[in-house]
């Protein structure tokens, strides 16, 4: 794997930029898998407070000379042990997924809209050579853009929520790894120069492929009706602090 396109909520241009970066021939980025990686991250989650309950269990077993005689139901690997059984169960999952259409692509990767950093931590393990587009846009702009007919938020709150820590993940992120790059949609459809030059270098194309791939938009834009007072006001206490780093208040 080696380019993972995160956003902090849908709506927020990860289509887009996925097909910029699919206008190198040889670069192949899938789209969504609908936030599987939650999945494995809850057993981890779930094996390792196992674990950690049948610590008793392990250390008396084996310090026996593994006496069949003793207790040994909640006998389970160690936390640790668990965790790298994630991580490589995910490698092995994804680099199986992903090796249809591999043949005469040297770029791999898949774009998700479901990822903070519990998940994009995991993907760092399993790919600590990956580079990771992290993207975010307006969360004003995205919730009105966010046809109701999708459903997969529950209200407004939940919404603000997965973008407000997602964001404050990303800003984390993109400060203690080198091979993560934060953009804004806005300075992306705006063209600004240094957002340019970040997503040219890693999509290894010149500005005006990039620029082609802008000028031609696709099924475009579906709407829900206009954010109602309620609704900007709730994402506004959540996101506030955020919003105003980002430029966007």
């Amino acid at each position: 794997m080696n380019v993972i396109l995160s956003a902090a909520t849908h709506r927020s241009g990860s289509t887009l930029v996925q097909r910029i970066l699919n206008a190198r021939p040889q670069t192949l980025i899938w789209g969504e898998h609908l936030g599987i990686l939650r999945q494995f991250h809850a057993i981890q989650n779930k094996m390792q407070t196992f674990s950690r309950k049948g610590i008793s269990s392990r250390q008396a077993y084996f310090q026996s000379g593994e006496n069949p005689n003793q207790w040994m139901a909640l006998m389970t690997p160690s936390p640790e042990y668990v965790e790298q059984a994630t991580i490589q169960s995910v490698k092995t999952f994804l680099d199986h997924l992903y090796q249809q259409n591999k043949e005469g692509h040297d770029i791999i990767g898949f774009k998700e809209v479901r990822y903070g950093a519990k998940e994009l931590t995991i993907l760092k393990k399993c790919y600590p050579e990956a580079k990771l587009l992290l993207l975010v846009r307006n969360p004003l702009k995205a919730w009105e853009s966010y046809p109701k007919s999708w459903g997969e938020y529950r209200s407004t709150l939940q919404f603000a929520k997965q973008w407000n820590n997602n964001v404050n993940d990303y800003l984390k992120l993109v400060n203690s790894d080198p091979l993560a790059i934060f953009v804004q949609y806005e300075k992306l459809i705006d063209k600004d120069e240094h957002t340019v030059d970040q997503i040219t270098q890693l999509a290894q194309i010149s500005k005006e492929q990039l620029e082609a791939v802008l000028a031609q938009k696709i099924r475009g834009s579906i709407r829900k009706k206009s954010i109602t007072p309620k609704q900007a006001a709730i994402i506004m206490r959540i996101c506030r602090r955020n919003m105003k780093q980002l430029g966007y208040l």
